[in-house]
């Protein structure tokens, strides 16, 4: 037996095997984490909308109060949205469904929000509303217009 060879194999082989042995696995990993996170996260948009008047939700009267709701069939696909007051005049809303596997999306804080499933964080402030913000790496939380209406002290959120 040669000095290069051991078991059989001699050292080129082995290295010719090993550094396939990267690219190969790669792509096991790659094809294995599309399969567990093509699930589309979006629900389709449907052109309802709902309004909500906001002297029946308490806590959407101040900036940083936000409500869970959830809407009907048409609406998110009966999954929960979370609706924020995030300035003086201006309101969001996100699905609570995670956009990696599908989770449920919970407050946990004042300037973000958590899937417990796998730790994605997703912020809560107008400039980075629904976006990956720590945790997991993810896409964004699909986000829904809402438009305020202060005349009628009210909110109205298409879906």
């Amino acid at each position: 037996m040669s000095k290069n060879t051991i078991s059989g194999i001699n050292r080129r082989q082995f290295i010719r095997t090993m550094g396939v042995l990267p690219i190969v696995s790669g792509a096991v990993v790659m094809s294995m984490c599309s399969a567990g996170c093509s699930e589309d996260a979006t629900s389709p948009l449907t052109g309802e909308k709902v309004t909500l008047q906001l002297a029946n939700e308490t806590t959407l009267q101040n900036v940083g109060g936000y409500i869970t709701r959830t809407f009907g069939a048409n609406m998110n696909a009966n999954r929960p949205i979370i609706v924020i007051r995030t300035t003086q005049d201006k309101f969001r809303a996100m699905s609570t469904y995670c956009p990696h596997a599908g989770g449920t999306i919970g407050i946990s804080s004042s300037t973000k929000a958590i899937c417990p499933n796998h730790g994605a964080m997703f912020g809560l402030s107008e400039g980075n509303f629904a976006q990956n913000v720590g945790g997991q790496s993810t896409t964004a939380a699909q986000t829904f217009v809402v438009t305020y209406n202060q005349s009628a002290n009210s909110i109205t959120i298409a879906f």
